[in-house]
């Protein structure tokens, strides 16, 4: 389906893709204070259970995120060579996630080599993030990574449907994903790596997808902007507060359990709240949001280094000879530390990502004469 003309390329409104870069920014906060708190401690009370769920929820917000932005990237290669465009897309998608995430494994690699058994399946899954090849044996040098499994799982897909249905390739995946899962759902998969493409938490790349379906053809709608965003807020904490299953555990999401309710109530608080800012487009003015789009631009160096530095700053708090930092509040140990993964996180971004990503953007226009490396849908992403 060729773009509607009379849509607003995200592209030509900085307002919406700022206010996706605060939403970037709370998810990995979010996700940042749940590891910082699964590594201090205080995780077994029913308040530390629901402050879990909300921390999990910053990966269901970049899910939704991803499926918009990548979903509406399709849309816009819509009238190019189906071969190119999806080689191209592909291509760039690879090029912004992994050489930044190899970087950044380095540092743990040499203690993950020692302390688990390799094989070739394994060595495929940690390198090119494969879904689950050597499921259920998954062994990953960051945990986190498991998120990067997923998000390389839709980018195939997507990069497929470009390949064989150019101007249908968005509505081609939502509709694949979702007989995936219904297929998972119907045929009880939970011990097999196929619980990886089968997973229901795919369906929130499915809803980002349609949001870009809706953005392309109906572009700025502030008032229905405004509702979905309050709904989304009142959604996400009726759900904090309602929900006491602990989802935020990795290991549910790998055996597929529980993940249709998390979808179902997770999922579209997270699609409510993007699609409400997709569609509001609010102007960023406040030295607040400013810092916080900041925050969303290095989102995914955040992410990555968060399970370093989270392990690294909580270790040299416990060690220096300051009883605040050492035995204070809970809260507030946290709250330090969680200012220093974030630091940690925006000098990798500053250092390490911009520099990575203009070399780069240099090589990839020499090579393919086309634009350059669209930013990180998701993890930061």
């Amino acid at each position: 389906m060729p773009i509607n003309s009379s849509a607003m390329p995200l592209s030509k409104t900085p307002h919406q893709i700022e206010g996706l870069q605060i939403w970037r920014a709370i998810a990995v906060i979010l996700v940042a204070a749940l590891h910082l708190m699964q590594v201090m401690g205080g995780s077994g009370s029913l308040t530390m259970v629901r402050f879990g769920n909300l921390g999990m929820f910053g990966v269901d917000i970049f899910f939704v995120i991803s499926g918009f932005i990548l979903g509406l990237t399709a849309l816009r290669a819509a009238s190019g060579d189906a071969r190119f465009e999806s080689l191209h897309f592909i291509s760039r998608r690879i090029l912004r996630i992994l050489p930044i995430y190899w970087i950044v494994i380095l540092f743990p690699l040499t203690r993950w080599l020692r302390s688990s058994e390799v094989s070739g399946f394994t060595f495929l899954d940690f390198w090119f993030l494969l879904p689950g090849l050597s499921y259920p044996r998954i062994h990953l040098i960051i945990g986190l990574a498991w998120t990067l499994i997923f998000e390389m799982f839709f980018y195939y897909v997507l990069t497929v449907f470009l390949r064989i249905t150019l101007r249908d390739a968005v509505r081609n995946t939502i509709a694949a994903l979702v007989l995936l899962v219904v297929a998972g759902q119907f045929l009880g998969i939970r011990r097999s790596g196929l619980v990886i493409v089968m997973n229901p938490i795919l369906l929130e790349f499915v809803m980002g997808n349609i949001t870009a379906l809706g953005f392309q053809r109906f572009a700025r709608q502030r008032k229905a902007g405004v509702a979905m965003l309050v709904a989304g807020v009142i959604a996400a904490g009726l759900v904090t507060f309602y929900t006491t299953t602990n989802v935020a555990l990795e290991q549910n999401v790998l055996l597929g359990v529980g993940m249709l309710l998390r979808v179902g109530t997770w999922g579209i608080a997270a699609w409510l709240l993007v699609s409400g800012v997709v569609f509001w487009g609010p102007q960023v003015r406040s030295r607040l949001g400013k810092m916080l789009v900041a925050i969303g631009d290095g989102s995914y160096s955040i992410y990555l280094t968060s399970a370093i530095s989270t392990e690294m700053i909580s270790r040299l708090m416990a060690r220096i000879p300051i009883e605040l930092l050492r035995s204070g509040p809970l809260v507030l140990r946290e709250g330090i530390a969680l200012v220093c993964v974030i630091l940690t996180g925006m000098v990798c971004f500053w250092f390490v990502e911009t520099p990575l990503l203009r070399w780069l953007n240099g090589r990839y226009k020499l090579i393919s004469g086309r634009r350059r490396v669209l930013p990180a849908p998701v993890i930061g992403i």
